[in-house]
């Protein structure tokens, strides 16, 4: 046999094994609609994320926002996450990470917390929960964060 030949017969069982794949595939798609294509509507649509300075800013690179805006409070640890079409009735999941530094003091922990609406703290701020979500974001001591955090909402 041929190298040609080889690369040949190659080639057709590649083709027979993606054909076989895309048929499970579709029968799978019957069974569990929504499993296999991703262009339908899907659970967990991303609608909001963003990578904030300490303030909540993303005046300038590598900070930027798709759809987000962060507002820090007064208290320098909390701050309102808005975005468009927010709506209290959806559901919404909230991932944040704190970004730090090698060299911050002693390598502290840090906090990132989805505060509910009808906690005390936002209601002494006097703000309304259409708003957007409100979030904690500090180190473990309670002090504010010296860097920032990113942040991506999805809605279900």
């Amino acid at each position: 046999m041929t190298i040609e030949v080889i690369a040949l017969l190659i080639f057709i069982v590649l083709c027979i094994l993606t054909l076989a794949v895309f048929l499970i595939g579709v029968k799978l798609n019957k069974l569990i609609p929504g499993l296999t294509n991703a262009n339908t509507t899907s659970r967990g649509l991303v609608v909001a994320a963003g990578r904030f300075d300490k303030d909540g800013n993303t005046h300038q690179l590598p900070f930027f926002s798709f759809n987000l805006r962060a507002r820090q409070l007064a208290n320098k640890i909390l701050y309102v996450l808005s975005f468009d079409n927010f709506n209290l009735n959806n559901k919404y999941i909230v991932k944040g990470t704190v970004i730090t530094h090698s060299t911050d003091a002693g390598g502290s922990s840090h906090i990132f917390e989805v505060i509910p609406f009808s906690d005390t703290r936002v209601s002494l701020l006097g703000i309304s929960p259409n708003e957007g979500l409100f979030v904690l974001v500090c180190q473990q001591d309670g002090n504010p964060i010296t860097e920032g955090f990113m942040v991506e909402i999805s809605k279900y």
